[in-house]
């Protein structure tokens, strides 16, 4: 199944901090497999290894496009 960016960067927020809920709950309220869930943390991280990994899992972006926009902020 193909997910959206926008949902992809959702389910983010929801494992990583803040929010720090387990994958395991949000695989079940979403439907999501949790071996995604982990897939996703590990692509978003191996995306942007040029800034801090805190940094990454704060923001959860996916594209260049985004991480560009968030740093021209």
């Amino acid at each position: 199944m193909k997910y959206t960016t926008s949902f992809k960067k959702a389910v983010l927020r929801k494992v990583l901090p803040p929010e720090n809920r387990s994958i395991h709950s949000v695989s079940v309220e979403l439907g999501v497999g949790e071996m995604t869930i982990h897939r996703w943390i590990a692509q978003a991280e191996r995306f942007h290894s040029t800034l801090k990994t805190e940094h990454v899992r704060q923001t959860a972006y996916f594209s260049y496009e985004d991480a560009k926009e968030k740093m021209a902020q």
